[in-house]
């Protein structure tokens, strides 16, 4: 069915719809018809020099694509003919118009000849005049073919064009040499030269004729051809299979994107974003000692946050660990919910969050022995006994390293002050299950005797000195009262002071401890700190006075250890009654 409306036609060839379907068909304008055809069409010579143009229509449906090709060719097909033909029809009409006069003036040179021939009784030219008028004849017949070639050519040039000034430029050269040839036969009898130019005349005007009625015969019958100088070589026929998508080149090529672009994201993202995971940077780029990787401790995580089946357990039949074997008040035993939960007997109950009494053995401990053995070196050499811990943001675990070289240097026999200098958000009271009221903020207030505010944790040679009360103005109270002046009275009565200072970039807290203490240790952990914090909070340090020894990095992954895992196992294990007497040991 054909449909025409508003010079648009639609054939429509199957229609598959419900009674009543309307359909709406949009118009696209020229302009977008085209872009939209651009983008699905290619047409390329199908090689080089060989004068065959590739057209390709790819489409959702290969009968739209076939069509669409073949409808292109056969369009390119017709606007070449029309073209030819209007071209022909230019010329040809120019030699309608030509054909009478040039007839006319062929006539009255054929009778000027014959006329002079009769009086002179002449019939033909002797030989030098022969001579003479078969090499004019020559000349004329060029400049002829070269003024039906211009004509030619106007149909598709201007008169300003390279190649009708070529045209010109040859006619000119040829009117020159007829004009020289000319005078060379000047000398001849008067009759000669008449009789010759009569029959030159004549002949040229037979020439021009003739050709104008060749060329006339040659048109009419092009233009009633139905050819071009183009054809179709090959239609196109509807394929029996798509040429794309290529699935394995898709996906293949999908794949191989696809990994380029997650290396990318994580390259710029660790450049850029993300956080230090390699513990060398600090010592290949800012020259800081590493003095130990703790690798992350689930004993300690466990420790944090208890199971809620033990938490309950716990509080309503009064458990209490030992070696992983838990005793009721009834005296009844039973072995521990975990291989990896060994808790001491001896365990006070204030040091239940301490990893270093709970589990000793644990890996990340023994990584902090390690620390503790570098410290003592590094203090032989410090202006005083006070070592203060920062770090660059928060989440570090710059409390629990704290907290657990503390408790790991009074092991040692040295007799240690742990002092919560994080007037903002301390939190080392908890540690030891004890609170941060009258501590380091009501000291330097004048509110409280220093003697007054250190108290014992129930570790032997360990002390501690709380936060205090959250002040409103902790960095005007530090910098008033410097550290060195405060523990001044006290120094002969501990080994070494441990401060636990607030993050470095967001407050300046910790730049004034570390300004007067004798040594300072940075706490890292792994991926929480970029590049950028760890080198601006170096760079602050350095800008402080401050001595900073060396870096701890915190919270490493075991595949990222270097010694690999070394568990203690304890010799032996002991389940207690309530009496204390022994019930079975292994």
């Amino acid at each position: 069915m054909l449909a025409q409306a508003n010079d648009i036609s639609i054939f429509v060839n199957r229609l598959v719809a419900r009674p009543l379907t309307r359909f709406d068909v949009k118009r696209y304008n020229e302009i977008n018809a085209i872009r939209r055809f651009q983008n699905s069409l290619k047409i390329a010579d199908d090689g080089r020099s060989t004068g065959v143009v590739r057209i390709t229509f790819s489409d959702r449906s290969p009968n739209v694509a076939t069509g669409v090709a073949n409808a292109i060719a056969q369009s390119y097909i017709a606007a070449s003919i029309a073209s030819r033909q209007a071209n022909d029809g230019k010329t040809l009409a120019f030699i309608d118009q030509e054909l009478p006069r040039l007839r006319t003036d062929l006539l009255k040179d054929e009778l000027a000849l014959s006329a002079f021939q009769r009086s002179s009784v002449s019939m033909s030219p002797v030989t030098e005049a022969q001579s003479y008028l078969q090499s004019d004849l020559d000349f004329q017949r060029q400049i002829a073919a070269l003024s039906v070639q211009r004509i030619q050519l106007l149909a598709h040039f201007t008169d300003d064009s390279p190649e009708i000034k070529n045209i010109d430029q040859q006619l000119d050269k040829l009117n020159g040499y007829e004009t020289n040839f000319h005078t060379q036969f000047v000398g001849m009898p008067k009759s000669a030269q008449e009789n010759a130019d009569l029959t030159r005349n004549m002949k040229n005007a037979e020439t021009i004729y003739t050709a104008m009625a060749n060329k006339q015969e040659e048109l009419m019958v092009q233009r009633a051809g139905a050819t071009g100088n183009a054809h179709i070589v090959d239609a196109a026929v509807r394929p029996s299979l798509p040429f794309k998508p290529d699935r394995v080149l898709v996906i293949s090529g999908g794949v191989a994107l696809g990994l380029l672009l997650g290396m990318a994201y994580v390259f710029i993202r660790y450049q850029v974003f993300g956080g230090v995971t390699n513990p060398n940077f600090i010592q290949d780029y800012l020259s800081v000692p590493l003095l130990g990787a703790l690798s992350f401790s689930h004993n300690q995580e466990n420790i944090e946050t208890p199971a809620p089946a033990e938490a309950q357990a716990g509080r309503d039949l009064g458990w209490r660990h030992a070696d992983g074997i838990s005793a009721n008040a009834g005296g009844s035993a039973r072995i521990g919910l975990a291989k990896t939960r060994t808790i001491s007997s001896s365990l006070p109950a204030c040091a239940h969050r301490l990893l270093s009494r709970s589990f000793p053995h644990d890996i990340s401990i023994e990584a902090l022995r390690y620390v503790r053995t570098a410290l003592q070196i590094e203090m032989a050499q410090a202006p005083n006994r006070i070592v203060a811990l920062t770090s660059p943001t928060v989440g570090t675990g710059k409390s629990f390293v704290a907290a657990n070289l503390a408790v790991l240097q009074a092991e040692a026999g040295l007799r240690i002050l742990l002092i919560d200098a994080d007037m903002r958000c301390g939190r080392l009271a908890s540690f030891f299950k004890q609170s941060n009221a009258e501590g380091l903020a009501e000291v330097l207030r004048g509110d409280l005797q220093l003697h007054a505010a250190i108290r014992p944790v129930g570790i032997q040679n360990l002390s501690f000195m709380s936060c205090g009360n959250y002040p409103v103005n902790p960095s005007e109270l530090l910098a008033k009262s410097p550290l060195n002046t405060l523990l001044g009275g006290i120094e002969s009565q501990f080994d070494l002071v441990i401060v636990d200072t607030p993050p470095f970039l967001p407050v300046t807290d910790a730049a004034i401890v570390a300004h007067q203490a004798g040594a300072t240790m940075m706490v890292l952990r792994f991926g929480t700190q970029t590049k950028q914090e760890v080198t601006d909070t170096v760079s602050g340090l350095d800008r402080t006075g401050a001595r900073l020894i060396g870096a701890v990095f915190n919270g490493m992954p075991p595949r990222y250890g270097t010694g690999g895992r070394y568990d203690y196992e304890p010799i032996a294990r002991h389940a207690y009654s309530t009496n204390g007497k022994a019930v079975r040991a292994a």
